[in-house]
């Protein structure tokens, strides 16, 4: 891999800013909570949910590289829209239509995205299942 390659990768994946204190909080109460591995994930949060764990492993990843931050210790009803501040919501679902090869339209999810990441990966499972 060359070095201009490599630099652009290391660029993408680092986080935008400094945290804010907000996000520091957040940060600092992911360290008190249980880190699960993707398997542990899944099982805890959406076995049941008919979501097949590619979709939730892989947004939970595609999230992880798009913070610069572990959230293996991320609740699907964190509201990462509201937690970081200089996040544009649809920078990530822009990258979930690149890594899933699904439409995500702003004017079709505008509205219907709430910021967590729950909200998030039951609506591409849905645009998903309707583009099947």
């Amino acid at each position: 891999m060359g070095f201009f390659k490599w630099l652009a990768r290391e660029l993408r994946d680092m986080p935008a800013s400094f945290p804010t204190a907000k996000e520091r909080r957040y940060l600092k109460s992911l360290e008190t909570r249980e880190q699960l591995d993707d398997e542990q994930f899944y099982q805890q949060y959406y076995e049941h949910s008919g979501i097949p764990d590619d979709l939730v492993v892989g947004a939970r990843a595609e999230l992880q590289r798009i913070l610069g931050y572990n959230i293996q210790a991320l609740h699907p009803l964190d509201n990462i829209a509201v937690i970081f501040d200089d996040l544009d919501f649809s920078d990530v679902m822009y990258r979930m239509q690149r890594r899933f090869q699904i439409p995500l339209r702003f004017k079709d999810y505008a509205g219907k995205i709430d910021g967590t990441f729950d909200n998030m990966v039951r609506y591409i499972h849905q645009v998903r299942v309707s583009n099947a």
